[in-house]
């Protein structure tokens, strides 16, 4: 099926075109290009550590949970590189990729990510397509289709807690700040994953190795659906809720999350557009 859509990509119309490959059980792989993917793709150094993000754009104060943190070494990690441009040059009529787009401030690497795939917007969607002005829609009418479903496997951080989601999923654990060791860590999470049973489903929120394994296995078990959930899970799975602009709708109004609320949409960061 060609996911090209007369006019702009339109992320209501997306959202409910996944939501009924779920419902029916129609497998497809959706992997997803933020800004940390546009900084390996073009080859710029990458830290988040404590307090600090460092990129192109300079130096950022910023409290990401420690098993956000991660390291991309050009000279060290052109593997990871390598393997992620196939995830982003792979077409396939059930491989759909979430990219930044203008609702990101993010036109040019949209621009870049469509040259990827090679020229077309054919499978083209919004990397932000399940949060901001969807995120409450996927968890009141997404979330439940999947907590309904057999053989779900969860790929992240290894403090992640799926139990507390659906005691049925199964977990498979990723380290922090694997990007060093990246090959190993590829190479074990594929293995645990090439076998599961068929029609199975995999959440993924493991950073870019997402996309990579989304490619992987769309080639080689194109029976199963692989979704690239970032960190819209974390407050259902022991990993915190609030490291996100798009967390603040979780909370409730009170003179604390007033401003974050009202900032948040005031200034259209909620907002989903090409």
């Amino acid at each position: 099926m060609n996911f090209e859509l007369s006019g702009k990509p339109n992320p209501g119309v997306h959202f409910s075109f996944f939501r009924e490959k779920i419902s029916t059980l129609k497998p497809f792989s959706f992997v997803r290009f933020s800004d940390g993917e546009i900084e390996i793709l073009r080859s710029r150094p990458l830290s988040i550590s404590e307090g600090l993000v460092d990129w192109s754009k300079g130096s950022v104060k910023f409290d990401y949970p420690i098993h956000d943190y991660k390291s991309y070494v050009p000279e060290r990690d052109a593997l990871l590189r390598a393997d992620l441009i196939e995830s982003a040059r792979y077409l396939n009529s059930g491989y759909f990729k979430g990219v930044v787009t203008g609702g990101n401030n993010a036109i040019e690497d949209r621009d870049f990510l469509v040259e990827l795939n090679g020229g077309t917007t054919n499978n083209l969607s919004f990397a932000d397509l399940f949060i901001n002005e969807n995120y409450l829609q996927f968890l009141n009418q997404i979330v439940p289709l999947l907590k309904r479903r057999k053989n779900v496997y969860f790929v992240g951080n290894f403090r992640a807690s799926v139990d507390a989601l659906s005691a049925g999923w199964s977990k498979v654990s990723v380290p922090d700040n694997f990007f060093p060791n990246y090959a190993s860590v590829a190479e074990e999470t594929l293995d645990s994953l090439i076998n599961v049973p068929k029609s199975s489903i995999v959440l993924s929120s493991a950073s870019s190795l997402s996309n990579i394994l989304g490619h992987k296995l769309h080639a080689l078990r194109p029976d199963l659906t692989f979704i690239d959930v970032g960190t819209s899970l974390n407050h259902l799975i022991g990993l915190g809720g609030s490291s996100r602009a798009y967390h603040t709708q979780l909370e409730p109004w009170t003179l604390r999350t007033l401003r974050p609320k009202v900032l948040y949409r005031l200034f259209g960061g909620h907002r989903i557009k090409w």
